[in-house]
């Protein structure tokens, strides 16, 4: 009893620590979750998305394949409160808490030590790494959620396994409903989950002494519960791969060029050719994206280069984690009859930058790896075990001494950079220039025919329908012509080429950068200047001289 009470006492306050102050912080509505609230608007206003499709499974905003399933979940809050960024963020902040829970119950289930569990649970509340993820209207903490069920599910049927029971229907489809939700809900879940899955089930067999028709079956539903979500969630995965993908980068490819135009001549062809090729330059650059996820940089220090989710100065793990961490692997490591824990954990580990080492975007990323906080979270709690399991009381209370002060004060430092200096600090990363744009528009277009938006300003449609400047039935209309390089809505014309002002007249208002005087062939005059929160420029409005 006392336990359960404890749990939802930790519950409530990770609860709070998530959504207070949630409608500003993060500040500003990224590009990604704009994308979201105009598509659950619309899915509200008429059952069809942006892009005039009937209930879809998919979102195509802004060129970026996605689940729809994010604004299916806002539709609740829509109605009830409004549409607002409170209610656009508050089902990520659901997911994180229901994530914690789900983390206790995977910690007991694998290690049958409630007092794990319970420090993995605390752990994971105040990770910087969770605590942001969980405040962003993103797809990226509900695939973390369902993941987790999946583990817990996979781990209580391989109870079944190991005791040669049958086992009950309801929980392999629970799995396999739990896993195929994962990976529709982020791709890099698509990689992930099979890897640590199939990594599972290999151990398992090779650690029985001989499989009986019942493992066997039960093998094969294991099998079946993360290779048909991924069969079925496969072509959405590949439509993204191919935006984003590793092979799409060419600069392997330039760098190919450069040694062999200078290596030409001093060795055989055939010579070069063995060494200058693009299978090795690319798996070259796939291991450095790799390795990149598993830098002191980015863990403790600076965190990803996923510029929408930056806490300055801030790594996504606390600094007094760094001995815990070396603590609790040693801790793991001697578990000698726990091998199945310390081969899940180090596949959940080894697996979780896999996907994202596979792009060009964010590296190292601070969201495609984010299932790996599973490991340190675990680790962690194995080392601050240890350190509970000491019998000399002043040892170990002065030991349990610098651990909380140690974890009072990195908490602090990342509640300061978080809440007070994030706020205001390189905003242009989070699409505030298209939020003070879009009201600088408003402000002045009444006396202008059309509104020209050039430099590639192609998301700020979503930030005029924001200001009620645009119609969803607008858009609805011409769902196709907004991934075109140059598309018209009302009076506004947006096209993609910066400073591109050839057809505009003098009755136009004309967006672009703040260079756009000087770069514009055209005789320009600055209107107005819109600044981001720390006084650098953002965009410029101008008119013809």
């Amino acid at each position: 009893m006392k336990n359960k009470l404890l749990i939802s006492v930790i519950l409530i306050l990770a609860f709070l620590i998530r959504v207070v102050n949630l409608e500003n912080i993060p500040p500003n509505l990224h590009a990604d979750e704009a994308s979201f609230i105009i598509n659950t608007a619309s899915i509200i206003e008429s059952g069809r998305d942006e892009d005039n499709r009937f209930l879809p499974i998919y979102l195509y905003s802004i060129k970026d394949f996605k689940p729809a399933l994010y604004s299916y979940l806002q539709i609740p809050g829509f109605i009830i409160l409004g549409i607002s960024t409170f209610t656009s963020r508050i089902p990520a902040v659901i997911f994180g808490v229901i994530s914690l829970l789900l983390i206790y119950l995977l910690v007991d289930e694998i290690f049958d030590d409630k007092k794990i569990a319970l420090i993995s649970l605390i752990l994971l509340s105040i990770s910087p790494w969770h605590i942001a993820i969980s405040r962003a209207t993103q797809e990226v903490i509900m695939a973390f959620t369902f993941c987790l069920w999946g583990f817990l599910l996979l781990f209580r049927i391989i109870k079944y396994f190991e005791e040669n029971q049958k086992i009950p229907i309801l929980k392999i489809s629970l799995m396999t409903f739990a896993n195929l939700l994962a990976m529709y809900s982020y791709h890099s879940y698509k990689i992930f989950i099979p890897a640590v899955f199939l990594t599972t089930l290999v151990y398992l067999y090779i650690s029985s002494p001989r499989s009986s028709k019942n493992q066997i079956k039960i093998s094969g539903l294991i099998l079946a519960s993360f290779l048909l979500p991924f069969i079925i969630t496969f072509a959405g995965a590949m439509v993204r791969f191919s935006a984003i993908g590793l092979l799409s980068n060419d600069l392997p490819k330039a760098i190919i060029f450069e040694y062999t135009t200078l290596i030409t001549g001093r060795a055989p062809i055939w010579f070069i050719r063995a060494f200058y090729n693009k299978p090795v330059f690319y798996f070259r650059t796939f291991l450095q994206n790799y390795f990149s996820h598993f830098t002191g940089s980015f863990l403790f220090l600076h965190g990803g280069k996923t510029a929408r989710y930056l806490v300055p100065d801030q790594g996504w793990l606390h600094l007094i984690e760094i001995p815990l961490l070396a603590t609790g692997l040693v801790v793991l490591i001697r578990k000698k009859k726990k091998k199945l824990a310390q081969i899940f954990l180090a596949a959940v580990l080894f697996a979780s930058p896999i996907a994202a080492s596979l792009t060009t975007e964010d590296i190292p990323s601070s969201d495609r790896p984010f299932q790996a906080v599973i490991f340190y979270t675990v680790i962690t709690a194995l080392g601050i075990r240890l350190i509970l399991n000491i019998t000399r009381k002043p040892i170990r209370t002065f030991l349990l001494s610098i651990v909380l002060i140690g974890y009072g004060w990195c908490f602090g430092y990342f509640f300061n950079q978080y809440y007070n200096l994030m706020p205001i600090y390189k905003q242009h990363h989070r699409s505030q220039d298209y939020q003070l744009l879009a009201k600088a528009i408003v402000d002045v277009q009444d006396d202008y025919d059309r509104v020209i938006v050039s430099n590639d300003l192609r998301e700020l449609y979503i930030y005029l329908w924001f200001e009620n400047q645009i119609e969803l039935s607008a858009l609805r209309k011409v769902p196709l012509e907004r991934y075109e390089d140059q598309y018209q809505v009302g009076k506004y014309i947006f096209n993609r080429n910066q400073c591109d002002f050839s057809d505009a007249k003098k009755d136009d208002l004309l967006v672009g950068s703040s260079s756009c005087s000087v770069k514009s062939e055209r005789e320009l005059s600055r209107l107005k200047q819109t600044y981001f929160a720390d006084g650098e420029e953002a965009h410029s409005l101008y008119v013809l001289n």
